[in-house]
């Protein structure tokens, strides 16, 4: 499905919807209720008067949308940026998460931050590209928002951190999972001693899927200082790791 396509669709949408507003204005409110409780109906004015202030929202696909700009060329940009869609933090990271490429979802990132309408990023944003550029290992780029979001103070969430380092860990990145460790408070805030543990049993698991004894002994006791005690499935993960390494005598 082409991008002409899909956004002569919406745009033909969107007219139509526009030429129904007329009837609408005589329509209940009641009706204007429960076609908000199906998302059909934006927002739902008091009819004295301002009637003509409903808005509805034109159909439009992220998912075809997002297959129609798969290759990112400045044919494409153009067209997307001729149909002069309004940018929302909703629509942004519906269309992100469409994306299949994080390179296309990357480039798209970047673009729309540029766009006329007074769009910025936020946390929910900014979350899902990181998200998307981690589970590709596109370290460079996660500690190039990493590095944004500290500067303007943005906070992501806990489960963003511990997704980021989850997927590092998945594709063996060890040191880029440690250096997001590092950073925990300045990314993510105060973290609870639960969600403190469960990093670094996610660090564990990664330096020994690298082979790096030494580092995760060091985090072992690194969390014994700290006043966490590794639970019973950190021991054993540790004791197999060791065992099946030959070495004995720290097992």
């Amino acid at each position: 499905m082409s991008l002409q396509f899909v956004l002569r669709h919406f745009i033909h949408s969107r007219s139509k919807f526009s030429r129904v507003l007329l009837s609408l204005a005589s329509w209940p409110k009641a009706v204007f209720v429960q076609l908000q409780a199906t998302g059909f109906v934006k927002d739902i004015e008091d009819d004295r008067g301002r009637r003509g202030q409903i808005r509805l929202k034109p159909w439009l696909d992220p998912s075809a949308l997002a297959s129609a700009l798969s290759n990112w060329n400045p044919s494409e940009v153009s067209a997307l940026e001729s149909a002069r869609l309004v940018w929302t933090s909703r629509l942004v990271c519906k269309l992100l998460r469409a994306f299949k490429r994080a390179e296309t979802a990357w480039e798209f990132f970047c673009w729309v931050a540029y766009q006329p309408g007074g769009f910025t990023h936020d946390v929910y944003t900014v979350s899902r590209m990181i998200a998307i550029l981690a589970r590709r290992a596109h370290v460079d780029l996660v500690d190039s928002l990493l590095s944004k979001i500290k500067w303007e103070g943005i906070r992501l969430s806990f489960s963003t951190v511990r997704l980021v380092v989850d997927l590092y860990g998945l594709s063996k990145k060890a040191d880029a999972a440690l250096r997001v460790f590092r950073e925990l408070e300045l990314i993510c805030g105060a973290v609870s001693k639960s969600g403190r543990r469960l990093l670094y049993s996610s660090l564990l698991r990664t330096f020994i899927k690298c082979k790096r004894s030494s580092v995760a002994m060091d985090l072992v006791e690194e969390m014994v200082l700290s006043g966490l005690i590794p639970d019973i499935l950190m021991y054993s993960g540790l004791m197999q790791h060791f065992a099946l390494q030959g070495d004995l005598r720290t097992v």
